[in-house]
């Protein structure tokens, strides 16, 4: 788990950037600096023991595109992956395409 958390760190970064969220880019970046070298490429949390770095929220493209003022439109219920709005259903595709998790 903590393996992949770690991957998806330029979904987190990313949408910090896109938020205007500089200084969270900043921690994500410095927790996944350690994780990676600390905690031995993410395979442990390097850093639970910070509560700055422990505590950060995730951040999501469906967040960014409510910071930009994209309201959530209609409730749709999506077979295997199940309800969700259009405006989180469109961010969870694009944190797709950014994470290297979704690379195939």
């Amino acid at each position: 788990g903590h393996f992949y958390d770690n991957v998806r760190y330029p979904v987190r970064a990313l949408n910090a950037l896109l938020q205007g969220k500089f200084s969270r880019a900043g921690l994500e970046t410095k927790k996944f600096a350690i994780n990676t070298t600390v905690g031995l490429a993410g395979f442990r949390d390097a850093t639970a023991e910070d509560r700055e770095l422990d505590q950060l929220p995730r951040e999501d493209f469906g967040q960014t595109l409510g910071v930009w003022g994209l309201n959530h439109g209609p409730y749709l219920v999506l077979p295997i992956l199940g309800g969700t709005s259009l405006r989180d259903g469109l961010g969870r595709a694009a944190d797709t395409v950014v994470s290297p998790t979704g690379w195939e």
